[in-house]
């Protein structure tokens, strides 16, 4: 797994791509490197922590860093007591003095933890470090973000077909679990070296069930996969994650976003207001299944992901 940092921005926007626009909420959003590349996912933090290679905490030997950002830092690291590698990823320096959001987040990662599906990248467990940071410990894969496939070459379209409909699986079973995701984008899809097709990265991912957070006031994400909803800041349910993986089907098909800007401002405007290009040499009916998906209005999607990768199973097998 690779994370490359990208910018982290926290502000009021008041005018949009230079038209005037109500107010929008407060944004905390991952921008991507490259808008027709590879998505780099995750944030640049302020105050990475101290690395931990060569350290050893809770029975695991920290062997090397994968990535770091504004949602954390992963490590590989050694379980000595069943001898297998697994990642480790640190929570932000914020969660050690941020009382509600360390309790938020330990809700999530113990229901996420829970997930029990062969789409989405497990969770063994959560540590502290002696310092008093918190620690995700996840199943390491060996294997490729469907990013970074996507930057090494152009999907082709069975096998476009058969990843997104394994992801949509795995993000079935998590709404079942009132789990949403929230950052459905290609680095969060990984890709192990048998092909198997595994949803990881619940660092959004929020309980349906979490009565005492919205997402009235600040927006999280990352810009070119956000929904109309989560971009404007309002209250998002699963059919957030449909958008998301609808984006992400139509820039492995046409190896660029359907939403573009030159800044980050003109791009929430074009994901709001704009339709994406027609898709070019696509079989109508997956492309209808694709607007669907991306449709403005959430009640205008598919009602769950379920019937939304059921859809894909049939136009699959017709194709």
């Amino acid at each position: 797994m690779s994370w490359k940092p990208v910018t982290f921005i926290h502000l009021s926007i008041g005018y949009l791509a230079g038209r005037s626009r109500s107010l929008l909420p407060r944004l905390a959003i991952a921008l991507p490197g490259s808008y027709t590349g590879a998505d780099t996912g995750m944030a640049e933090s302020s105050s990475p922590p101290q690395s931990l290679v060569g350290r050893s905490f809770a029975g695991y030997d920290v062997v090397e860093k994968l990535g770091a950002g504004g949602m954390g830092v992963v490590y590989r690291a050694v379980d000595r007591k069943l001898g297998r590698s697994v990642a480790l990823k640190l929570l932000p320096e914020a969660s050690r003095t941020d009382a509600p959001a360390r309790e938020r987040f330990l809700r999530e990662a113990r229901a996420a933890s829970a997930l029990d599906h062969p789409n989405i990248g497990t969770i063994f467990g959560v540590e502290e470090l002696p310092e008093g940071g918190l620690c995700i410990v996840m199943a390491y894969y060996e294997g490729k973000t469907l990013a970074e496939r996507m930057a090494q070459r152009r999907l082709r379209r069975a096998e476009t077909m058969r990843i997104t409909i394994q992801a949509a699986d795995g993000l079935a079973a998590a709404h079942a679990a009132g789990i949403i995701h929230r950052d459905v984008k290609p680095s969060n899809v990984m890709l192990t070296s048998t092909e198997l097709v595994k949803v990881v990265d619940f660092g959004l991912a929020k309980l349906v069930t979490s009565g005492d957070e919205t997402l009235t006031s600040a927006v999280v994400g990352t810009v070119a996969y956000m929904s109309p909803e989560q971009a404007r800041g309002r209250q998002v349910d699963a059919r957030t994650d449909i958008w998301s993986l609808g984006v992400m089907l139509y820039q492995c098909l046409s190896g660029t976003l359907p939403f573009h800007g030159p800044d980050t401002f003109a791009l929430l405007y074009s994901v709001v207001h704009d339709e994406p290009p027609p898709l070019e040499d696509v079989y109508p009916e997956l492309e209808a299944a694709i607007r669907k998906a991306m449709a403005k209005d959430a009640v205008d999607r598919f009602a769950s992901m379920q019937e939304f990768a059921a859809e894909l199973r049939r136009i699959a097998h017709s194709l």
